[in-house]
């Protein structure tokens, strides 16, 4: 059976991401406690909630997804890489495992900012071409429908259309 390898273009949001390598086992990812209770240390954790994105202008959630879509192309490089692979098995290591859920973790935190952008309505054109832009690059990044992905873009044409309107109108009724 031959694996398909997966491209520089696929998106870390696509269910499919990811190596095609699988884990080694499934003790890796159980959340388990093996310290002491004298010796607990905490657990090194990244947490971005849908509120904390909301909170964010368009041109900064735009700038998020910029970052997080660069470092889960990357992480999925390095998965591919031997270091993280036991022998020839195809098989995650312990670290190669780590990477995994983190690059997972990644394609979570994508899918939200995505979504916090989609469910966004912009009031200025600056930030309907910025959510535009974020949604342009999500969709071409995993876009294997040209008519939905042109269809997108019109929606959005049409998003800061209206934006812009909306600003000549403001600009009218101020003078």
């Amino acid at each position: 059976m031959t694996q398909k390898r997966k491209g520089s273009a696929t998106a870390p949001t696509v269910p499919s991401h990811g190596s095609n390598i699988p884990r080694k086992d499934i003790k890796m990812n159980a959340m388990t406690n093996t310290t002491s209770a004298t010796n607990v240390k905490a657990p090194l954790i990244h947490q971005i909630s849908e509120d904390d994105l909301e909170q964010l202008t368009m041109k900064e959630l735009g700038a998020l997804y910029d970052a997080y879509h660069l470092i889960g192309e990357t992480l999925c490089a390095a998965l591919n890489q031997p270091k993280f692979i036991v022998g020839r098995s195809n098989m995650f290591n312990a670290a190669g495992d780590l990477v995994d859920n983190l690059d997972s973790h990644l394609s979570e935190v994508i899918s939200a900012i995505v979504s916090v952008a989609k469910a966004a309505h912009p009031t200025t054109v600056e930030a309907a071409e910025h959510k535009a832009w974020i949604l342009f690059k999500f969709e071409a990044s995993c876009a294997d429908d040209v008519p939905l992905f042109l269809k997108l873009a019109a929606e959005q044409n049409l998003a800061v259309a209206e934006a812009e309107f909306a600003a000549k109108q403001t600009v009218r009724k101020g003078a």
